[in-house]
């Protein structure tokens, strides 16, 4: 499935996964995180739904995504919005980012992390995270717990849930043990995605980010800061940071 992210997120990907994220919550979290630092760049920002409300909160965000579709929807409803003023948005590929300012923080968010099939990519993403950080700035990196999803797709492959319009739409889900990729094809009356997704250990990020000079500082399971478990936590969310 060489770059089905190219493809996948755009109208169809906002009609399936719309009420699914947990954008208050996740808000919420990072401004406890963030505190008082000032720039921040969110990358795989999709349709500004947690750059937005961070500006509006008093930050100045950048966001980056690939996705044309998404960034001309962030950029529309900045126009709409009380942070027209202190975000900005740029269509980019987060291996290769051409930005001239530091920021203070760089998220990834909601499992943004992963996509690529060559390993070497999420490496290049690191090392731009690491480039795009002012000295002693900080990254967090939020993806889903292999275990505990693991699990899940052992116990049910197969789901359906109901839109408010009625459309009815089957989540088909596998793992391959040998490849560590997650893939999941979402099909519906009017259309379908695949989607296939490298999932992380903690240990692994950990490696990572060790090459390249960074520091893990706190991992939590859930949005709401509940300790980091590996069995039962649904999340791993890495705060980690620029040590020179």
């Amino acid at each position: 499935m060489n770059n089905w992210w190219q493809k996948v997120f755009d109208e169809k990907y906002t009609f399936t996964h719309a009420g699914f994220r947990h954008t208050e919550v996740e808000v919420d979290f990072l401004k406890k995180i963030l505190g008082g630092r000032e720039k921040i760049l969110d990358l795989a920002c999709g349709d500004g739904r947690l750059s937005i409300p961070l500006a509006e909160a008093g930050y100045n965000v950048v966001g980056v995504d690939y996705s044309e579709y998404q960034i001309n929807k962030a950029r529309e409803r900045a126009t709409h919005s009380k942070a027209d003023h202190s975000v900005e948005f740029v269509q980019g590929d987060m291996r290769f980012l051409n930005l001239k300012e530091k920021f203070d923080a760089v998220i990834i968010m909601f499992s943004s992390f992963g996509y690529f099939e060559d390993e070497d990519d999420h490496i290049k993403t690191l090392v731009q995270v690491e480039k795009a950080l002012k000295p002693g700035g900080i990254f967090i990196l939020d993806i889903i717990n292999p275990p505990v999803q693991i699990k899940k797709i052992a116990e049910n492959p197969t789901s359906q849930y109901t839109k408010d319009d009625g459309t009815i739409i089957t989540q088909s889900n596998s793992y391959n043990s040998q490849t560590k990729r997650w893939q999941g094809t979402w099909s519906w009356k009017d259309g379908t995605y695949t989607t296939d997704m490298r999932i992380f250990e903690l240990e692994e990020i950990d490696s990572m980010l060790g090459g390249i000079g960074m520091q893990r500082e706190g991992v939590w399971g859930t949005y709401k800061m509940k300790k980091f478990d590996k069995e039962t936590s649904p999340r791993i969310i890495i705060q980690s940071r620029k040590l020179k």
